[in-house]
């Protein structure tokens, strides 16, 4: 039978170890403070250096916040004049060339016998929806939705565009036995002449017929022709 018997007071016991757990516990407070102390220098320092960069962007827009209104409202003004000379742009597309018209029906009217009475142009406003522009190819176009699918929304049409029609009526009376042939000559003229072919659209005579007794002075004949231009639109 064997007995231990420990003869050393507790307090007597010594740490046998190479480095003490006194020294191991000051060790690893300082190492603490030491990685508190460098963290919280670097948030000091990048806070510091962020208030100075706000700073800074701050003087900056005071600086360029004059010269970026300035810019907003010089935009703007650029999108009210782009606005206008659209509009006149339009208005000087839809618009008949009466110079052009007016001289090319003096110089291609005989002075006698063909006399006008009254020249009218009255204008006819109407709306004309351009065509719809898709990019769906015709493929796609004709494959089914998939079962559950939502299907596809169409395009919004574009909005319609404002145009003119005008129409012109010529008023006249002619004279002599060759009236007659030189209004029908006239009036083939204006279908044929390459300055009026972009102009109008259809010309025909409305009638021809002797005149009143009231007015007659001789052989005279009256005579209407009228004549269509083709949609003249705003863009």
């Amino acid at each position: 039978m064997k007995v231990h018997v420990n003869l050393l007071h507790p307090d007597e016991q010594r740490y046998q170890g190479l480095v003490s757990l006194r020294f191991i516990f000051l060790a690893s407070i300082v190492t603490l403070t030491a990685v508190v102390i460098l963290v919280g220098s670097f948030a000091l320092y990048s806070f510091f250096s962020k208030r100075q960069d706000l700073v800074w962007a701050r003087d900056q827009w005071l600086k360029a916040e004059p010269l970026y209104k300035q810019t907003l409202a010089l935009q703007q003004e650029q999108k009210r004049i782009k606005v206008v000379v659209d509009e006149l742009n339009g208005w000087n597309h839809a618009r008949l060339p009466l110079h052009q018209l007016l001289a090319e029906l003096q110089r291609i009217v005989a002075p006698h016998p063909i006399q006008f009475s009254r020249l009218t142009i009255t204008g006819e406003r109407s709306l004309v929806q351009p065509p719809a522009v898709t990019n769906v190819p015709k493929a796609e176009a004709k494959s089914e939705p998939a079962a559950g699918a939502k299907p596809a929304v169409p395009p919004k049409p574009p909005p319609a565009i404002p145009a003119w029609r005008f129409r012109i009526t010529i008023a006249g009376r002619v004279f002599g036995e060759a009236g007659h042939t030189a209004v029908v000559a006239f009036n083939e003229q204006l279908q044929r002449d390459p300055h009026l072919v972009n102009i109008f659209e259809s010309v025909h005579m409305q009638g021809l017929s002797k005149a009143s007794r009231e007015t007659q002075r001789g052989n005279e004949q009256v005579f209407t022709i009228e004549a269509l231009t083709p949609l003249r639109k705003f863009e």
